[in-house]
């Protein structure tokens, strides 16, 4: 019975990691087949305290639900964890799953591949149509060409940096097959996803993606010795790409900035977002807004600094600990840290390289973001999360 299920749990692992980063209903239908993602029962011990965690979270969201003015916001916040919620419960009864041969991150990169020539044709056809590299028209404070930036994402309405986020992941986990001989296949599509994790521009994605590079480098068994002879040529050219994105994201940067002025660059629209974010929990530290009322609250904090842009696209927090902190008080981000440092902490300790820095590259997306607010974040959440740490040891023994 069992070998009879095991190829149907594969395929429904292939179909969620290339999903991924698909367009928006692909992604949304793929979430709800996350709790496929257990894989063999020998990993269920190291999902114990993650899996309390992450409930944590989702319970004290529930419970805010009863302090939210806005019920439909609030409710809605919560029906998008219910996919970690299953996944966490599942983990925590030790049901038994079938163990599987397919490779997540083999269908995560065939995802990034194929959803992101989708998106540089698209770009293709709209610049020669338009004759031009740039929009007809721009919003003010994003004036990107087509295949920069949120431009290039959009077709599949994703954030770039989400784009970003899973190429990263796909290119640490190509790097142990480029070094063998004969890979071709890998190597051009490493190149090829570097390109588009150029082309996104997202500083806080390409700087988690250089440290966790960096990490393999140096302390990956993997990479050590291959790369021994290339580590400061290497360091050197990761050095010269974080410089160059951060500098073109810098450019007529000040930390002095009018809320009002339409043509901020942005990083100052984050500033103005994160700034107005702490203003608002300065007042309520403890408990926060509700649930559903993060949005109401925010916007608040924008009218009262007359910030233009924040109320004309409704930003949230753009910063999953401050999100936490708005909705459900300070218990929010202590958990959510928490999380974060006990599954790195499991990673590093079992030697599973390639889960530390799935770990820390989403991490510092939610730096940026608020990636358990949409239904994309939320399963690029749990396939980071839960990546099984026994992950590393397989691939590298069959790749």
């Amino acid at each position: 019975m069992i070998s009879r299920l095991q190829p149907n749990i594969g395929w429904v692992i292939a179909l969620f990691s290339f999903a991924i980063i698909g367009p928006y209903p692909l992604g949304s239908f793929a979430s709800l087949l996350l709790p496929a993602l257990l894989l063999d029962r020998q990993y269920h011990q190291h999902f114990e305290l993650t899996a309390v965690l992450l409930l944590l979270i989702v319970a004290l969201l529930a419970l805010g639900i009863a302090f939210s003015d806005d019920i439909m916001r609030a409710t809605a916040a919560v029906q998008r964890q219910f996919t970690l919620v299953i996944l966490a419960i599942l983990l925590l009864l030790r049901k038994p799953s079938f163990p599987s041969n397919v490779s997540p991150m083999r269908f995560l990169t065939l995802g990034n591949v194929a959803f992101s020539a989708f998106c540089i044709i698209v770009a293709a056809v709209k610049s020669f149509q338009s004759g031009s590299l740039h929009d007809p028209v721009h919003e003010t404070h994003f004036v990107y060409n087509n295949f920069i930036h949120q431009n290039l994402t959009g077709p599949i309405g994703l954030n770039a940096a989400y784009l970003a986020a899973s190429c990263a992941l796909s290119i640490l986990w190509l790097v142990p097959k480029v070094l063998k001989k004969h890979q071709y296949v890998s190597i051009l599509t490493f190149v090829y996803l570097f390109f588009v994790l150029l082309l996104c521009k997202s500083v806080m994605v390409t700087v988690a993606f250089s440290i966790a590079f960096l990490f393999n480098l140096f302390w990956g068994e993997q990479l050590s010795y291959s790369f021994h002879k290339l580590k400061l040529p290497v360091f050197a050219a990761l050095a010269l790409i974080v410089g160059w994105v951060t500098a073109t994201k810098l450019q007529d940067f000040s930390l002095e900035f009018s809320y009002a002025d339409p043509y901020l660059r942005p990083l100052q629209i984050r500033l103005g977002i994160w700034t107005s974010a702490i203003e608002k929990i300065a007042s309520e530290p403890w408990f926060g807004y509700g649930t559903g009322d993060s949005r109401a609250i925010i916007l608040d904090a924008y009218a009262n600094h007359s910030f233009a842009i924040g109320l004309e696209n409704g930003f949230n927090a753009h910063n999953q600990f401050l999100e936490l902190w708005l909705q459900i008080g300070i218990a929010g981000p202590l958990l959510l840290l928490s999380l974060f440092i006990w599954r790195f902490r499991e990673a590093i300790q079992s030697q599973a390289h390639m889960v530390a820095s799935a770990v820390f590259i989403l991490f510092m997306l939610c730096l940026t973001e608020s990636v358990l607010l949409t239904f994309r974040g939320v399963i690029f959440f749990g396939f980071c999360i839960f990546l099984p740490l026994k992950f590393d040891h397989e691939s590298s023994a069959g790749s």
